[in-house]
């Protein structure tokens, strides 16, 4: 479809629903599937002075996009702060070890595991 029509969709949305985690979510996924990691990150700004267990599953997903975009530091940075914070929530530590894992970093993910 017209990326640039669902761009516009999507930060309507937000204009009207600012902290919706659904729609946070596809946008943030929206702006790096155009390669706009600038914009993705100021998407992901506002959520600062959200309390995290409103904001996690978002956070959770800039980590995965830093990961992806290759900023190891800061993905691992932010699955450390969601694993102290949200530590029932099974599979983010799945995601700290596969990210690990892909480092080659076995020990650190022997770590996560044993979490």
């Amino acid at each position: 479809g017209n990326m640039n029509v669902c761009a516009k969709i999507l930060h309507a949305g937000l204009e009207y629903c600012e902290y919706s985690e659904n729609l946070l979510n596809r946008a943030i996924k929206h702006e790096e599937k155009m390669g706009n990691l600038c914009r993705a990150r100021e998407l992901l700004s506002r959520l600062k002075h959200v309390g995290i267990e409103k904001v996690w599953r978002t956070v959770l997903e800039g980590a995965l996009m830093e990961a992806r975009a290759g900023n190891d530091v800061m993905a691992r940075r932010v699955l450390k702060y969601l694993m102290h914070h949200v530590p029932w929530y099974g599979p983010l530590y799945l995601e700290a070890f596969k990210l690990e894992k892909d480092l080659g970093r076995t020990r650190d993910a022997l770590h996560v595991v044993e979490r």
